[in-house]
């Protein structure tokens, strides 16, 4: 298979890393290198790497690599050459090889290019990258870095329906692309609110998707949020208590949710921590075996959670919001 590089956030590098393994596990590719903030990997078709990038909220670019130069030993070249004229932008991560300015890079990306590669005379332009990591430079095509700059504009204060707490859409795809594997359609949210994370589920996957909540207001306003804005009409909205849910076992392919806490659960629970272990429980048992399950947390509740048999840990990242908010991201994985 054809080798990749994939350059992850630095901003949320636990994030991305996981939500890079998750996007190419669905792609069924395979990781060949791990470095500071990025990533070489191979996968069947150049389509799929670039739709890893694409459908991202995190991952900043993805590129096919031309060779690899270690600071020991000979480069490695791939057998792959751009074709077409050529603009080399060098990137640097975290101030690796600072001996080596962005000329030096640029000078030792072209000779790498012209000793392995015939110049070919098509008029189109292609972007190389020279990216120092770790000790090494890698030499790649840019084959995708669309921004994320669409996703992240787009204000939840916008929607048809909305209360205060809405996710917004850059972080509904984030959760949502952490959850998806290649076991089942069904997407599930058992704390619905506002949709947030069903309609980027059908939106951005064309996944069946279901959400219930216990409140018949957000029921309501999450219908009529996934009725206006959803491009596909695959969903279903029940009114329900995520700790005794009315769907029966191993039907669920992934969840995710952004389970509530403090004062937006005092008039319907008594406790955050109690809420979001016994609705883990329960979606325990309605997942399907190889399934995954990201929960949202606020960290002191994330610590004290207690993962239910069958389930492991896949990872667990913090998100830092502001001094009296910290996330944990988990991803759990049903095993049999």
């Amino acid at each position: 298979m054809p080798l990749f590089y994939a350059l992850l956030s630095g901003k949320y590098p636990c994030l991305s890393r996981s939500e890079f393994i998750s996007l190419l596990e669905f792609y069924e590719g395979n990781i060949v290198l791990e470095l500071t903030n990025t990533t070489i990997f191979e996968v069947e078709d150049e389509t799929d790497a670039i739709n890893i990038q694409v459908r991202s909220s995190t991952i900043k670019e993805v590129g096919r690599v031309i060779g690899i130069i270690p600071s020991k030993g000979e480069p490695l070249f791939f057998k792959y050459c751009p074709n077409g004229k050529i603009y080399i932008k060098p990137h640097r991560i975290q101030g690796f090889l600072k001996s080596l300015d962005g000329n030096a890079l640029v000078s030792i990306a072209l000779s790498f290019i012209k000793k392995n590669c015939i110049e070919s005379r098509k008029e189109d332009k292609k972007t190389v990258r020279v990216i120092a990591a770790d000790g090494v430079l890698i030499i790649g095509e840019l084959l995708s870095d669309r921004g994320k700059g669409d996703i992240i504009s787009q204000n939840p204060h916008n929607l048809p329906f909305y209360k205060p707490g809405a996710l917004n859409f850059w972080f509904a795809r984030l959760l949502v692309n952490l959850s998806i594997s290649k076991e089942g359609r069904v997407f599930y949210d058992p704390f619905c609110g506002t949709g947030s994370l069903p309609l980027s589920a059908l939106n951005d996957w064309e996944f069946i998707s279901i959400c219930s909540d216990i409140r018949k207001d957000m029921c309501y306003g999450a219908k009529r949020n996934l009725k206006t804005l959803s491009k596909v009409n695959e969903f279903e909205i029940i009114r329900a208590d995520a700790r005794h849910l009315p769907i029966r076992e191993r039907s669920i392919g992934f969840v995710a949710t952004d389970p509530p806490y403090g004062r937006s659960i005092k008039s319907l629970f008594s406790d955050s921590t109690n809420l979001s272990q016994d609705s883990l429980k329960e979606l325990a048992n309605i997942l399907d075996f190889g399934g995954k399950i990201v929960f949202s947390l606020d960290r002191n509740i994330a610590e004290k959670l207690i993962i239910p048999e069958g389930l492991k840990i896949k990872s667990r990242c913090p998100m830092y919001v502001h001094n009296r908010l910290t996330r944990i991201i988990m991803v759990m994985q049903k095993v049999e």
